[in-house]
């Protein structure tokens, strides 16, 4: 959902190319939040990444507020009960846990 509005602004002529590469390096930084098994680490690297919100680009302001801060608790509900998965898609679980099994 993020990454279509985040690959169409990367792939303007009008966005300078720093910031593209901070837009990029902020859009890791909160895909590796959802990355990580431990609620715990989830919740500091999120907690990290909203304490300079200011300089996160305003494309991801929108998704920050409007999806991931009200949802946060369902969005990383898969790291606490592990019978719910990480996806929807059933190929992409199957391959994540291939490439990253859990502790």
């Amino acid at each position: 959902m993020i990454g279509d509005d985040v690959y169409s602004i990367l792939k303007s002529r009008k966005v300078l190319y720093r910031d593209k590469i901070r837009l990029c390096m902020y859009f890791t930084n909160i895909k590796n939040v959802f990355r990580v098994y431990d609620e715990e680490i989830a919740i500091e690297l999120f907690e990290t990444l909203l304490n300079d919100f200011d300089a996160i680009p305003s494309i991801l302001h929108k998704y920050v507020m409007e999806k991931i801060i009200p949802d946060f608790d369902r969005l990383i509900a898969f790291m606490h009960d592990g019978l719910i998965a990480r996806t929807s898609n059933q190929c992409e679980n199957y391959y994540w846990l291939d490439r990253f099994p859990m502790r």
